[in-house]
């Protein structure tokens, strides 16, 4: 018979897989809770003991609720033997340390007793070795070998008050504070790790590290948006900053951080963003405008700049651009009638927007009606920076506010 070699490795694959799938197929019977029940009864028949003893171990986790149930049964034969193999599953059976505390200390029959504490005493022993692969950020695990001390604690409390005795009682309470403080030494040098420490107290504090994470999510797209797209930052007001202090837990921290922000709305760099966003609307309306077409063609004469009366023979944005570092910058124009001084004006709103006059545009606005009690110079100015923008809705005051202030409008 010719045997291929892919063939060959198709058989042997196949027959290598098989063993290995029959420990889980037969783990899987084993660990059901009728074979679980039926191996904790197995322990009373001293001929079977052992072979169920090794079947619960085998279950891990899974053995330890039939074992706690057997703890309660009122036979002393059954919570010795349950004790005893709780004691053999080791750190899986940690979660049965309160049952074995209870036995430990309250039972009737001394020899009960006597395996509880050894069983709590074997389970630490193997927690130790566990212990020594955690770190810092298991704080779970760790705050679950915190629990399991502590119930040594009280057993060991417990039992050194109590007035009765069995025969290897003292040798049982001496491995069991053994145990106590080997965990305790194991655990110190983790414990006091600030990672550590700043991990626990947020699962001790899952309503402040909640508010905090909020407050470090709104910081950082608020910085985002800062950088990449700063002119949403003017959509920002009280309405939203209400809306969010209204969501439970992490509302009122985050409000209180937006209304701490809210100033930066009107940062140089979000000033910046709007007037580079309407600039060009603005230079086309102002263009438009009959005062400014009919002088489109500038003609430089000579001027005399300043107090001291410096004499400039073509004035240039550069030679005003001292005057506009100050705030408020102010130039009067002065000269006789039909000189050029409203021609040199509408020159200069030019520079303002080609920023040649500062680092920044300044948008021009020019003020043309009588002023009186009835308008204001700033509604003036409001009305007509409306008009060329071209937008049907009036810009807020306290946006308008900040571009004078800030320099970013010529009057």
């Amino acid at each position: 018979m010719r045997l291929s070699v892919p063939s060959l490795l198709t058989t042997i694959t196949v027959l290598t897989a098989l063993p290995l799938l029959q420990p889980s197929i037969s783990s899987g019977q084993t660990c059901a809770p009728e074979s679980l029940q039926q191996s904790v009864a197995q322990l009373q028949d001293s001929r079977k003991r052992s072979a169920a003893q090794k079947a619960l171990q085998a279950c891990g986790e899974a053995a330890v609720q039939p074992l706690v149930f057997a703890l309660t049964e009122s036979k002393p034969a059954v919570r010795r033997n349950a004790a005893q193999t709780l004691g053999l599953l080791g750190e899986d059976a940690k979660s049965a340390a309160s049952a074995l505390n209870v036995r430990a200390t309250q039972d009737d029959d001394l020899q009960v007793r006597s395996n509880a504490v050894q069983a709590l005493s074997k389970i630490g022993q193997d927690i130790q070795i566990q212990a020594d692969q955690l770190r810092a950020w298991d704080v779970g695990d760790i705050q679950a070998i915190e629990d399991y001390q502590q119930q040594l604690n009280a057993t060991l409390a417990a039992l050194e008050k109590d007035a009765k005795v069995w025969p290897s009682k003292k040798a049982d309470l001496i491995s069991l504070g053994l145990t106590r403080d080997r965990l305790g030494n194991q655990l110190a040098p983790v414990t006091d790790q600030p990672i550590y420490k700043l991990l626990s107290w947020g699962q001790s504090h899952p309503g402040m590290v909640a508010a905090g994470a909020g407050v470090m999510a709104v910081m950082a797209a608020y910085g985002a948006v800062f950088w990449l797209r700063p002119r949403l930052l003017l959509n920002f007001g009280d309405g939203l900053i209400g809306a969010i202090a209204k969501i439970p837990t992490v509302g009122t921290p985050v409000s209180g951080v937006l209304k701490a922000l809210v100033p930066l709305k009107y940062h140089p760099r979000v000033l910046d963003a709007w007037v580079e966003q309407h600039w060009q609307q603005v230079e086309r309306s102002f263009l438009a405008l009959d005062t400014v077409k009919d002088r489109q063609i500038h003609i430089p004469l000579p001027v005399k700049l300043g107090q001291e009366r410096r004499f400039i023979n073509e004035l240039s944005g550069n030679d005003l651009s001292g005057t506009f570092q100050k705030n408020p910058a102010v130039l009067l124009i002065v000269g006789e009638g039909g000189a050029g001084k409203t021609s040199l004006a509408c020159q200069i709103a030019q520079w303002g927007l080609q920023k040649q006059l500062a680092s920044h545009r300044l948008l021009p606005v020019l003020v043309e009606t009588e002023l009186d009690d009835k308008k204001t110079l700033v509604e003036a100015i409001r009305g007509q920076l409306n008009a060329l923008i071209s937008k049907p809705e009036d810009l807020p005051p306290d946006l308008l506010e900040k571009l004078l202030q800030r320099q970013r409008i010529l009057v």
